[in-house]
């Protein structure tokens, strides 16, 4: 394979991981709070009940003691509450309030108008977002069977 074009496929998932960092920035600007409280959010919204914070600790990557952390702000922000279970009392379960979804809905709809904004510049759009999933899909296979050889 080319070279050049191994170069080009490098440049341009550096670029893919910067620009979804910057979208990131700008969602966090538009409501005011932190990426991870957002993605947060995002995930209670869709559950639409209590999660366990293991659960939530586990999906999102992070120590129980980081989601415990981004818990509290969002309790303190009154866009979570935060329980105990009625049948372990060691478990905690995050459950998005009502002020919290309509954070959620107002930073998922930001997300549209900047995808449709994207969309809108593209020529032959339904094309390039096939190529873009059969690129990731493949870059995602590749990975995997990367990690297993390393295994």
């Amino acid at each position: 394979m080319k070279r050049e074009l191994l170069e080009r496929s490098i440049e341009l998932n550096k670029k893919i991981n910067q620009l979804c960092t910057n979208k990131d920035l700008v969602q966090k600007k538009c409501s005011h709070i932190g990426r991870m409280e957002c993605t947060l959010l995002q995930l209670l919204a869709e559950k639409k009940q209590g999660v366990c914070m293991n659960e939530l600790a586990a999906v999102l990557s992070v120590s129980h003691s980081r989601v415990t952390r981004i818990v509290d702000t969002l309790v303190e922000k009154k866009l979570v509450n935060r329980f105990p279970s009625e049948i372990d009392r060691r478990k905690w379960f995050a459950k998005i309030t009502e002020s919290g979804i309509k954070m959620a809905e107002q930073s998922y709809k930001y997300t549209l108008k900047i995808q449709e904004n994207i969309l809108a510049r593209l020529p032959e759009a339904e094309k390039v977002l096939d190529a873009v999933e059969a690129y990731l899909n493949e870059f995602a296979d590749v990975l995997d069977s990367f990690e297993e050889d390393a295994n």
